[in-house]
């Protein structure tokens, strides 16, 4: 079955960049520019891979995250980020059981992580 992946990023071309390149992988793709309506639609629905910016305005990934895993919501989650994350930061994130990925990074090694994050998913 086609395994589902929702990117959060404020950034529309970022979701579009690598949206595209999922779909051309084969995986069925939802995004959302606002982290606010994202966040109402990841306590609804099940997805295969959240992919998420930590950097968001008025909700960051981090706050997502954390009502995400306090409402039972445990679909794999990788955080992106251009900033350089403090220690307690980068443990609040992998306390969420969420994988760190530093930005920069190139297209295709976003859809590798989401690759092997997909494959250890069992939603669908």
């Amino acid at each position: 079955m086609t395994k589902r992946v929702f990117l959060v990023d404020d950034e529309v071309d970022m979701t579009q960049l690598v949206g595209a390149l999922l779909k051309f992988k084969g995986y069925s793709l939802q995004s959302s520019n606002d982290p606010e309506a994202a966040l109402a639609t990841l306590l609804v629905e099940d997805f295969d891979v959240v992919v998420m910016d930590l950097m968001m305005p008025r909700l960051d990934g981090l706050a997502m995250l954390e009502i995400l895993r306090s409402k039972g919501r445990n679909m794999p989650v990788i955080v992106l980020s251009a900033k350089s994350l403090e220690d307690d930061e980068r443990k609040a994130v992998l306390a969420h059981h969420a994988r760190f990925v530093p930005k920069p990074i190139s297209p295709t090694r976003i859809v590798q992580i989401v690759q092997e994050a997909a494959a250890g998913s069992s939603v669908h």
